[in-house]
């Protein structure tokens, strides 16, 4: 994609730069809208304010209608049939062909936050040719009904009985409590002694904001607590509550270890492909996969909630299709598209839901989950949600 002698290309989830003399690798995650990041980044692909020129705007039009007519993952859930009549139809199509990127830029924002209206599809930075201006701030009702559940739950985990850890025994229950999937391309926890790093952690006060925190390292070291000597844990909760996604492998070597292995399922809106990967994990650090790497063994829950979402919702959607894990709470969010990075030829950059679906199978047929996971037990009011005593009660009673 090209920005005069300036351009832009985008792999899966990083954003590759080039102004002309360097070039800068950035993950779609480190870019939001205004913030520090963000505006470093605009500095180092900085290019001369100016208006584009006719041929340019004309381009740039044409390329983003047909880059989200292939590559936008939601678009026959949008009712959409091509981008063009849809931009003409929602009367943003003159904006978008605007040879003033601000304008432009703004109406590629409404199309983003009005009509597409999906947490995987974000507007990440404004182009290097405009000057930097207020960002939308306000939202669909989707988004706005997201951001609301997540508020609402937040405030219930604060106000719990008790500090909401990321583990905790309560009887015989072991809760298993993390917000996202992470993981650290550079630690190799064969090496780490997980241990003596969550002591230091414990006494630091940080709670589930770990210094050296991924989820890797974090679920051997739970399993560890889980399979001790003399262990009185019988049943595992996975918290999932105010997961909203993150990296997938870290999310399969999750699943992986509630049921023994893990299978990602996905299919290709653009060319109908689909696959399936088995993923066995090393839990418990010996270098090698079985029956010692899992908790299959217990009575096994999870929680979830509205604000559960993308690699969330492939989890639970997993653990639910298993018939082997006791879903608690509300139905998830959703969000099954992976995410892809976009760019203008003008030099915007947003990400969107990309056209590979994470879906279950069901005699041999993939259906998407992006409707949600829905509970086998429904609670309604989110402060039972964080009354481990009382949730421990409950589940026991199911058993």
């Amino acid at each position: 994609m090209f920005n005069d002698e300036k351009n832009t290309v985008s792999y899966d989830d990083t954003f590759l730069l080039f102004n002309g003399h360097e070039g800068l690798v950035i993950p779609y995650a480190d870019l939001k809208v205004g913030d520090e990041i963000a505006e470093a980044v605009l500095r180092y692909y900085a290019a001369p304010a100016a208006e584009k020129s006719e041929r340019l705007a004309d381009f740039s039009y044409r390329e983003l209608c047909l880059a989200l007519d292939n590559l936008y993952g939601q678009k026959e859930s949008h009712d959409i049939t091509d981008f063009n009549s849809f931009f003409e139809e929602a009367g943003l199509a003159d904006e978008l062909k605007s040879t003033d990127s601000i304008i432009s830029d703004k109406a590629l924002e409404k199309v983003i936050y009005y009509f597409l209206d999906d947490q995987h599809t974000v507007f990440n930075s404004h182009s290097p040719l405009g000057e930097t201006y207020e960002y939308m701030q306000d939202r669909g009702f989707s988004t706005r009904a997201f951001d609301q559940n997540k508020e609402l739950y937040q405030t219930a985990k604060e106000n719990a009985p008790r500090e909401i850890v990321d583990y905790e025994e309560v009887g015989n229950t072991a809760f298993v409590t993390f917000n996202g999937f992470y993981e650290d391309p550079g630690r190799n926890i064969y090496e780490a002694d997980l241990l003596q790093e969550n002591a230091d952690e414990e006494k630091s006060g940080q709670g589930d904001e770990h210094p050296y925190y991924d989820t890797f390292s974090f679920i051997a070291w739970v399993h560890a607590q889980i399979t001790r000597e003399n262990s009185p844990v019988e049943n595992v909760v996975l918290d999932l509550s105010m997961n909203t996604g993150g990296e997938l492998g870290a999310a399969a070597y999750v699943t992986a270890w509630m049921l023994g292995e893990c299978t990602v399922n996905v299919k290709s809106i653009l060319t109908g492909a689909s696959s399936s990967v088995l993923y066995t994990a090393d839990v418990n650090l010996d270098k090698k996969t079985d029956e010692k790497d899992t908790v299959s063994d217990r009575n096994l829950f999870c929680l979830i909630s509205p604000v559960s979402f993308s690699a969330a919702n492939t989890v639970a959607s997993a653990l639910k299709a298993s018939g082997h894990v006791t879903m608690l709470g509300g139905r998830t969010c959703g969000g099954s598209s992976a995410v892809t990075s976009m760019s203008t030829a003008y030099g915007s950059l947003f990400q969107l839901s990309s056209t590979f679906r994470m879906s279950t199978v069901k005699n041999g047929s993939f259906y998407d989950i992006d409707q949600g996971v829905e509970p086998d037990y429904l609670i309604m009011d989110p402060d039972h949600f964080y009354d481990r005593d009382a949730l421990a009660e409950y589940i026991n009673q199911l058993y």
